[in-house]
């Protein structure tokens, strides 16, 4: 919003997509995701580090234990995000860094969108990992609940990617610095 008050004449558009940005064909002028922070194809900059945590809804975690442990989420079911992006950190990884059993032999729900898995989440459905920054309202309305005592530091690296083809916009570069800044001043408090 910001952004567009400063430039009323630059006309946006916005690709959402959940394929790596690597894997684009199409022109642009700036990606941001999570990912790797070296590319061949791409300038690269670190933009924020987020932290990554379990969320469900107040009545499953009323069901919870007041000391809860990964072991206590893997008897529940477990809602991923089908993403082939390496940067995007998954139960698998989770329970892996605990010794939680294996992965394949928990209880799992895998959606495509992660704003759907976590409607799902919010309906009672299981525990899905919330991102900081993109589960902040949901917590704040009541809607979902993190799970205390788990927390995935600096699980995602958001990073801003520039096409080595040419030389980077300074309209993008403006962008981001501006994300940047917005970013540390909303930064959470843990």
């Amino acid at each position: 919003g910001e952004f567009q008050r400063r430039h009323p004449d630059i006309n946006i558009r916005v690709l959402a997509s959940g394929d790596l940005v690597a894997s684009t064909d199409q022109e642009f002028d700036l990606a941001l995701g999570y990912g790797p922070n070296e590319s061949s194809r791409f300038s690269v900059e670190f933009i924020a580090e987020e932290d990554v945590f379990p969320v469900c809804s107040p009545a499953l975690a009323a069901q919870l234990p007041s000391q809860t442990t990964t072991t206590d989420l893997a008897r529940w079911p477990l809602l991923h995000v089908d993403y082939v992006d390496p940067g995007w950190t998954t139960w698998q990884d989770v329970l892996a860094s605990a010794m939680v059993g294996e992965a394949g032999r928990v209880k799992s729900v895998v959606f495509t969108s992660y704003q759907v898995c976590l409607d799902v989440a919010e309906r009672d459905g299981g525990i899905a990992l919330g991102w900081e920054r993109s589960v902040r309202p949901r917590l704040d309305a009541g809607t979902l609940v993190r799970v205390p005592g788990i927390t995935i530091l600096h699980a995602g690296r958001i990073n801003a990617y520039f096409p080595n083809r040419t030389a980077p916009n300074p309209h993008a570069v403006e962008f981001v610095e501006l994300l940047k800044q917005t970013l540390a001043e909303d930064s959470p408090e843990t």
